[in-house]
């Protein structure tokens, strides 16, 4: 079965995409804020999702992105995102 779109592999992507996962499990772990980090296969798509002072039900994320990672201003987009949560880790 093929996938519903082409992936291109990116070193440079998956470094990026790794370090947001990190800053996502070491912001959740040691702060009172939640990060969630998700990937999607199936469209290539990278989805953030950042709770101020936790997640509960109904309440809406603070920060949120959504990246198609085929996008030429892919790198640029991550870049933004791990700005933003290096914020959040001190």
């Amino acid at each position: 079965m093929e996938k519903a779109i082409e992936i291109k592999y990116n070193e440079e992507i998956e470094e990026l995409i790794l370090k947001i996962n990190l800053l996502a499990y070491r912001i959740s772990a040691k702060t009172k804020h939640d990060v969630f980090a998700r990937y999607y296969s199936h469209v290539n798509y990278l989805e953030i999702e950042v709770y101020i002072n936790s997640w509960e039900i109904d309440k809406k994320a603070n920060y949120k992105k959504s990246i198609n990672l085929n996008k030429e201003t892919t790198k640029e987009e991550l870049q933004e995102i791990i700005e933003y949560l290096e914020k959040l880790e001190d």
